[in-house]
C-alpha cells in the first residue's frame, strides 16, 4: 500500500506531472485500486487481468510492459500509467469520471 501523498509528490517530482494532473493521477489510484499495490481483478466480460495500483490491464503486456508480475512493482505500474496517461489521457481510465472536479 502507498499513501495518497507519497505517490502524488512520486508523481510531480520523479514522473514530472503537474500538480493537478498528478492530484487526478492519485484520485485514479484511489477508485481504482484504494491505493493497494497487490491489487488483481478479473475481467470475466474480456477475459483479462487489472493489475496493481493503477489497475492496468494486461492489454498493455508486450507494448508498455514485458508481463503482467513487472505490473505488480508500484514503480513500475506507476511508470506505465503515467506512459498510458500521456498516449491516452486520463479518459484511459473510467473511474476518470469520479475524478473531474
Amino acid at each position: 500500500m502507498i499513501t495518497a501523498t507519497s505517490l502524488y509528490l512520486l508523481l510531480v517530482t520523479n514522473f514530472n506531472l503537474a500538480a493537478t494532473d498528478a492530484a487526478t493521477m492519485t484520485c485514479i489510484a484511489i477508485a481504482e485500486s484504494n491505493l493497494k499495490t497487490d491489487a488483481v481483478h478479473y475481467n470475466k466480460s474480456n477475459n483479462t487481468f487489472d493489475y496493481g495500483l493503477f489497475q492496468i490491464n494486461d492489454v498493455h503486456i508486450g507494448t508498455l510492459i514485458h508481463s503482467g508480475h513487472a505490473l505488480m512493482n508500484v514503480n513500475q505500474n506507476i511508470k506505465v500509467a503515467v506512459k498510458i496517461y500521456h498516449r491516452d489521457g486520463f479518459e484511459a481510465w473510467s473511474t476518470y469520471k469520479k475524478c473531474r472536479g
